[in-house]
């Protein structure tokens, strides 16, 4: 081993023989640690699976999606349904109203049967966009599974 003194203006102690040798290994176990994780990451068996998990995923959240779309549709339905129903009992009562005389019941039970039928028709413009909505996943459904 050959010691020596630095050559700067500090003191600096300097192994000329082994500074190289250690470079060069460390140099080499750095390289063969990168090129094992480049094969690792370019493993075409892993990154089959890992793109076969991710497809897999993504057709569980398309079917959870598709399930909550038609669970969305279903409920809009009902309420347009509920109101439809709530609309003609109010005109029912509406008529008996004016059958006996009272018009001024008669107005407002029609009033009520407006807003009924207002509230149907929201409900039916929510559950024809579910309605596309559901036709949308469910064309995307199917594009996955081929």
């Amino acid at each position: 081993m050959d010691w020596g003194k630095g050559s700067s203006e500090t003191e600096c102690f300097v192994y000329d023989g082994g500074a190289m040798g250690i470079l060069s290994r460390l140099s080499k176990a750095l390289e063969a640690n990168l090129n094992s994780l480049v094969e690792k990451a370019e493993d075409p068996a892993k990154v089959l699976e890992q793109a076969i998990a991710d497809m897999k995923a993504g057709r569980e959240e398309a079917r959870t999606a598709i399930i909550d779309a038609k669970t969305e549709l279903k409920l809009a339905e009902k309420r347009r349904d509920v109101a439809l129903k709530e609309a003609a009992d109010l005109e029912q009562k509406a008529m008996k109203a004016l059958e006996i005389g009272d018009e001024k019941l008669a107005r407002k039970l029609l009033e009520m049967k407006l807003a009924a039928d207002q509230k149907a028709d929201a409900e039916g413009t929510t559950a024809d966009s579910h309605g596309e909505t559901v036709a949308q996943l469910q064309n995307a459904d199917r594009e996955l599974e081929t």
